[in-house]
């Protein structure tokens, strides 16, 4: 029985590329004399698939408003606060599980982050992401771990349980398909907009390639409709 996926073209660049370096392995172990891979092209991919998703103001505010909606007050502000580091910080959802009390200097108001490959990052704090760490640590109080995000038995938040959490406040949109690294995406995008330098976001971000944040220069498909609609007679 054959199987057919349908996968998006990033997705079939990346399996071609372990291909191709797996193949470059065995020529150069002598296992194999021929590279069968090198006339497989990767496939190009147009701007607009290059476009991240990213959040409207609007559709922000829905998600906290969903927030505050937690009678659970510990959830609520942790989970406010979680949202923050990745929507004010553009922390991935593992480097905000990985985070302890100690990466967070409080006289400067900076988190430094370990990112992808053990690289490190320091990231200033504004004061939405200030506030709502500040909530956060007075309802944690003194637990016996140095550990910043816990649950409610002060044990570590598992990746798969929190994705399922934050989901549950991403319901209020339309969009199914948004999750949680929509809100780092709107971090990045949300620089840009402000005429930060793509150099500066990129590494706020922790991008090992510039190329990955020029994505976030590329025009959405809302954007590119928006465009076509300024110039209706009919509006």
């Amino acid at each position: 029985m054959r199987i057919h996926e349908r996968l998006r073209p990033s997705t079939v660049n990346k399996r071609l590329s372990s291909l191709k370096v797996y193949w470059s392995f065995l020529i150069d172990t002598g296992h194999v004399a021929v590279d069968i891979t090198k006339k497989v092209k990767i496939q190009r991919i147009s701007s607009l698939h290059k476009a991240p998703r990213w959040l409207e103001r609007h559709e922000v505010a829905q998600i906290l408003h969903a927030v505050d909606n937690e009678k659970n007050e510990w959830k609520r502000t942790r989970d406010r606060a979680i949202i923050l580091y990745m929507l004010k910080a553009g922390l991935r959802i593992s480097e905000v599980i990985n985070l302890d009390i100690q990466s967070v200097d409080t006289r400067y108001w900076r988190v430094t982050v370990i990112g992808k490959g053990g690289k490190w990052r320091m990231v200033p704090m504004n004061q939405d992401l200030i506030q709502a760490h500040q909530a956060w640590m007075e309802q944690r109080g003194d637990l016996p771990t140095s550990i910043l995000f816990v649950s409610a038995r002060g044990s570590p938040l598992i990746r798969q349980n929190l994705h399922r959490r934050l989901k549950r406040y991403f319901r209020v949109l339309e969009d199914k398909k948004v999750s949680a690294h929509c809100l780092r995406h709107t971090f990045c995008k949300s620089l840009i907009d402000q005429g930060i330098d793509i150099q500066n976001v990129a590494l706020l971000a922790g991008h090992e390639s510039i190329e990955t944040t020029r994505r976030y220069t590329t025009p959405s498909e809302r954007e590119l409709k928006e465009a076509v609609e300024r110039i209706s007679e009919l509006k």
